[in-house]
């Protein structure tokens, strides 16, 4: 109600046009959040299954990486070094 993301894992419900997490006083439970919700994304087909670590919720992982400057053949820094947070690959 106040805009604010729910987290994954609760119970949601509708409250006029605007989804909260349901309590025991709820008569409807319209779903339940995920961080990878199948409606609207996660399309399997399209991605290597398991290409990234995850965690308990589905949420791929990051890490930063440092990404060395770009410098021309003369040594002038075309681009600066600098940290870039990447997706950690899934050793196995």
């Amino acid at each position: 109600m106040d805009g604010k993301t729910i987290d994954c894992g609760y119970f949601v419900t509708l409250d006029g046009e605007k989804i909260r997490k349901a309590d025991e006083s709820d008569d409807y439970v319209l779903g339940i959040t995920s961080a990878t919700p199948t409606v609207i994304a996660n399309r399997g087909d399209l991605n290597w299954k398991d290409k990234y670590v995850t965690d308990e919720w589905g949420r791929v992982l990051y890490q930063d990486v440092l990404v060395p400057a770009v410098t021309s053949k003369d040594g002038r820094v075309i681009l600066p070094e600098r940290t870039e947070s990447q997706h950690v690959l899934n050793p196995a």
